[in-house]
């Protein structure tokens, strides 16, 4: 996961993040709210991780990390507030002309309302973007899918996934806590047994799954990764037949459809993600 984490901290110029500052104190602007894994703007569910870009921020050395479960709640005398709740912080960074912050969503988040970014007594508020990214997978600065073969070895253009091969992708927000088995506390990494499985599909519910070129892809775990906070993995198989090249990823849910053929009939959109990039060559070329 070193990989996962070192990529949590590129600030992609390609994005050109330009949400207004809404509100600000002293010296601290909040200049955005993104999701870690690919830094789309909009906060992520309960339990998944966002990260803020922000300036103002002082005494940060380097890149400062948590070095402990729970997660703690301030790290330099930084502390992120969402809905009057501290946020769990991953870490803290100072690269000179902005700060970043990672944090886990903490459970009292319901939507639309202020995020605040505070330090030594001084609080900076930022008016929450309404969309929310669903189901963002981690990425490279290439668009390619953080994935691993079944060894752990990462896949690459230089090392693709064969059509049949089971991959593991990693994501983030494809569901809340609250939508998770065996899920844990906020601040606290996920286990291994029992696995902390999202829960299955049901005549109300659709399990989040993988496709790949559209086509959907024979799912076999998707859950959060046993270890870590806030990350998401999908384990699936990529389908016969893919052709070589760089193929799509996304997560998907279905549309679910409700009372059909009454008054009172309704449907809900399914979600998909936005795509990333898989590459792949099959073993006779």
């Amino acid at each position: 996961m070193r990989a996962i984490q070192g990529w949590c901290f590129l600030l992609s110029t390609a994005l050109g993040l330009t949400l207004p500052i809404f509100a600000s104190a002293a010296n601290i602007q909040i200049i955005a709210l993104t999701d870690s894994a690919s830094f789309t703007p909009g906060p992520p569910k309960v339990g998944s991780l966002g990260t803020i870009f922000c300036t103002g921020l002082t005494g940060i050395q380097g890149i400062q990390t948590a070095s402990q479960f729970p997660l703690p709640d301030h790290i330099a005398g930084v502390s992120v507030q969402m809905y009057g709740d501290l946020a769990p912080l991953l870490a803290v960074a100072d690269f000179g002309s902005y700060q970043q912050i990672n944090f886990q969503v903490p459970f009292g988040f319901h939507g639309d309302a202020y995020v605040g970014v505070a330090q030594g007594g001084t609080t900076a508020y930022y008016l929450m973007p309404i969309n929310q990214p669903w189901g963002v997978f981690f990425t490279d600065s290439k668009g390619y899918a953080i994935a691993q073969h079944v060894d752990y070895s990462l896949v690459t253009p230089d090392h693709p996934a064969r059509p049949g091969e089971v991959l593991v992708a990693y994501a983030t927000n494809l569901e809340a806590l609250g939508g998770v088995l065996n899920s844990p506390a906020p601040g606290w990494p996920a286990k291994a047994d029992p696995l902390p499985s999202i829960i299955p599909s049901s005549d109300t519910y659709s399990r989040p799954y993988a496709t790949v070129n559209g086509i959907a892809a024979e799912m076999f775990y998707a859950g959060l990764t046993p270890g870590t906070v806030g990350v998401f993995q999908m384990n699936f198989r990529v389908p016969d037949g893919t052709p070589d090249g760089d193929a799509v990823l996304n997560a998907q849910t279905d549309i679910r459809c409700f009372n059909q053929g009454t008054p009172y009939g309704y449907c809900i959109d399914g979600k998909k993600s936005v795509g990333a990039k898989i590459p792949v060559k099959s073993a006779t070329h």
